[in-house]
């Protein structure tokens, strides 16, 4: 998909928005008829977006209503792609008109809120289980030999990653006194119960000792030390999965966030963020940022969950429309997704006086052997920036995991 939206983007450049319906028949022998049909269909868009960019609405909503003829949320990744964006440009426009009726959120099919869609993301995106493992591995060898292990989690979604986290550490000998307790900071009450009581399950199952404890907070500035419940003698570990990108916007929610973090001093930290820039001030460059990044997200689900399946539905009608229309539809306040590159979470995080730790040899052996188990496996790529891993999809960087 990214060769389609590259050579997308250079008719772009060649042809303005003015002339879109000008440019004659795109000619590339070594492309499909429906590669061909989804570069003009990318350039259409880009079009429009430039319009938007522009304050040219009454032309964009004209060229919008030529990607909604053509687009589909069942057809190609550039199809089902460029059917959200242009759903959120005309949110856009409808907002900057005085017009929008549309309702940020989408929940009936937000994937957070659907622990099935999540199960299946774990089980058939690879880079979901490397940065999972990576994660489960990294606190497990900080932890070392603890008896009174504390996980907090910002965000549990489905919950897997510490289902393998207490299956190693029951096979590790611990006196009796040992237990495991994991405490998650949410926003969906319902969700979260129900990863609680199946994570209680299994515990009883390993005969672990096992607390389950969930903050169900409305805003995360509202968080108090004495509420994550440290325990005498508690071995810490937090784990902070897309914190920056949804705190950024908050700077009062981070600052709380992140003192408590420094107070508690946990064994381990461990960070996984979006790998890439979409908080451009520039609206058309955060557009063509977000496009290439979630194109690489659609991609990667074609080829690895089946496109009858439904979660791939859910997945792609909530968090990824959620996300798509937060960043391209809204400005200020009301754009809470705000992501950065691993470089500005690496400046953040030492200004608190952090310093980054390397991914043991053993995270790093694991890694390709997982991505290696999945039949899409050899479209996730592994690199290393300086000490954190950077897990991406035929070369196009997704997520960052560093501790």
């Amino acid at each position: 998909m990214e060769q389609i939206l590259k050579l997308a983007g250079e008719r772009f450049i060649h042809f303005s928005s003015q002339d879109f319906f000008n440019t004659g028949t795109f000619t590339r022998p070594d492309l499909s008829v429906e590669d061909k049909q989804d570069v003009e269909l990318a350039q259409l868009l880009l079009a429009a977006a430039e319009e938007v960019g522009n304050q040219q609405l009454e032309r964009a909503m004209r060229l919008l209503e030529n990607c909604q003829w053509i687009s589909s949320n069942v057809g190609t990744p550039v199809q089902r792609a460029v059917f959200y964006f242009s759903e959120a440009l005309r949110e856009r426009i409808n907002d900057e008109k005085g017009s929008s009726n549309t309702k940020q959120g989408h929940i009936d099919t937000c994937v957070t809120r659907n622990v099935d869609a999540l199960i299946a993301m774990h089980r058939g995106l690879p880079f979901c289980q490397v940065l999972h493992f990576t994660a489960v591995q990294t606190i497990l060898e900080n932890i070392n030999s603890a008896t009174r292990i504390h996980l907090i989690d910002y965000s549990i979604l489905s919950g897997l990653h510490w289902a393998a986290f207490m299956q190693a550490i029951s096979t590790q000998k611990r006196d009796q006194n040992s237990y495991l307790k994991i405490t998650a900071i949410e926003t969906d009450k319902n969700k979260a119960e129900k990863i609680g009581n199946v994570l209680k399950s299994f515990a009883s199952y390993l005969n672990l000792s096992f607390s389950y404890n969930l903050l169900f907070l409305s805003d995360i500035k509202d968080l108090k030390q004495d509420d994550l419940g440290i325990g005498p003698e508690e071995t810490v570990a937090f784990l902070f999965p897309a914190m920056l990108k949804s705190l950024i916007s908050k700077p009062a929610c981070l600052k709380n966030l992140m003192d408590i973090t420094q107070k508690i001093q946990a064994s381990i930290i461990v960070v996984t963020e979006v790998e890439a820039n979409l908080n451009s001030p520039s609206f058309f460059t955060r557009f063509i940022d977000t496009l290439f990044y979630f194109g690489a997200l659609f991609d990667s689900l074609d080829e690895s969950i089946a496109g009858d399946d439904r979660n791939r539905m859910v997945i792609e009608a909530g968090t990824y429309r959620n996300a798509i229309h937060n960043i391209v539809a809204t400005e200020g306040y009301q754009r809470l997704s705000r992501s950065v590159t691993m470089n500005v979470c690496r400046a953040f995080f030492t200004r608190f006086g952090m310093q980054e730790l390397e991914l043991s040899t053993a995270s790093l052996y694991q890694a390709p052997l997982i991505v290696n188990q999945f039949p899409s496996g050899k479209s996730c790529t592994l690199d290393i920036s300086t000490k954190c891993l950077l897990v991406g999809w035929k070369g196009t960087p997704l997520f960052s995991i560093s501790a």
